[in-house]
C-alpha cells in the first residue's frame, strides 16, 4: 500500500477530477450531437441529386488538365473532352446508388518526410484518385454541405473541411476562450493529442 503524501493526494484528486470531467464532457457532447441532429425535420434526409450539365462543365473547368492520373491513366484533359458523357454516367450511378469499385481504386505513391529512410512511419502517402471520382465527390461534396449548412447541424466550432475556415479560426477562436476564461479567473487546462504513433 502506498504511503498517502501531499503528492499522491495531488494526483489521486486529480484522476478523480478527469473522471468526472469524463463523464461530464461525454454527456454533453452526446445531448449535443442528439440536439443537432433533432434539428433536421422528421421525414427529411439527404438524397443526392442529379447533376446538370452546366454544374458538370463548371466543376471540369476547373481541372487542372498538368494533374497526375489515377490508376485508370484518363487526365483531366481528356475528361474534359468527354463532359458531355460525364453528367448521365454519374446521374446513373446516383439513380442505381452505387459507386463503381474503380473509382475507389488509388495510386498510392510514399514521400519522405524525415528520419530513416528505412522506417515505413516517416513517409507520407500520396494518394491520386480517378479524375472522374473527384467530379463526382465535388458534387456531392457540395449538396452534403448545403445539406447540413440549411439545418446547422455542423458545431460553430467545425473548421476542417470548411470554406471561410481554417487552423486559423480555430486557434483564434480556443485563444479567445481561453482569454476570456483566464480574465475570469478560471483555471484553463488543454490536452494535445500527436495521432501519428496511434
Amino acid at each position: 500500500m502506498v504511503a498517502a503524501t501531499p503528492s499522491t493526494i495531488c494526483i489521486a484528486s486529480y484522476f478523480r477530477w478527469a473522471e468526472e470531467l469524463d463523464d461530464s464532457l461525454l454527456l454533453a457532447f452526446s445531448e449535443e450531437t442528439t440536439i443537432r441532429f433533432h434539428k433536421i425535420p422528421a421525414g427529411v434526409r439527404f438524397t443526392i441529386p442529379f447533376i446538370k450539365l452546366d454544374e458538370t462543365t463548371k466543376l471540369l473547368s476547373k481541372l487542372e488538365t498538368s494533374k497526375a492520373t489515377g490508376l485508370d491513366e484518363v487526365g483531366p484533359f481528356f475528361i474534359k473532352l468527354s463532359s458531355k458523357a460525364l453528367a448521365p454516367s454519374i446521374n446513373l450511378s446516383i439513380l442505381e446508388g452505387v459507386f463503381p469499385e474503380n473509382l475507389k481504386l488509388a495510386k498510392v505513391t510514399p514521400i519522405f518526410k524525415n528520419g530513416d529512410k528505412h522506417m515505413p512511419e516517416n513517409y507520407r502517402p500520396i494518394s491520386i484518385l480517378p479524375t472522374l471520382s473527384k467530379i463526382f465527390e465535388k458534387h456531392v461534396a457540395k449538396h452534403f454541405y448545403l445539406y447540413l449548412s440549411k439545418y446547422k447541424v455542423l458545431h460553430e466550432a467545425q473548421s476542417g473541411f470548411r470554406s471561410n475556415h481554417s487552423c486559423q479560426t480555430a486557434l483564434s477562436k480556443l485563444i479567445d476562450t481561453w482569454l476570456k476564461c483566464i480574465d475570469n479567473g478560471n483555471v484553463v487546462g488543454t490536452v494535445f493529442l500527436d495521432l501519428k504513433d496511434i
